[in-house]
């Protein structure tokens, strides 16, 4: 995942994830990523080399929307 500033070619921020993303969403300070493994990742955005939380998608399918 790679943060971008429209103005710079260059990413403001990369961050590796486990798997695939799927779906993402970005609420101020937190981003939420849904990735193939059935996973919903929250990223604190001040902090956003470590993992606020992660959930275990309780639905059968892959997350698609977030």
């Amino acid at each position: 995942m790679a943060c971008r500033d429209c103005r710079s070619p260059t990413p403001a921020h990369t961050l590796q994830l486990p798997e695939r993303v799927y779906a993402m969403d970005v609420n101020h300070p937190l981003a939420v990523v849904g990735t193939a493994d059935r996973n919903v990742h929250i990223y604190n955005l001040t902090s956003p080399q470590a993992v606020f939380k992660t959930i275990a998608s309780p639905l059968k399918f892959q997350v698609c929307c977030v």
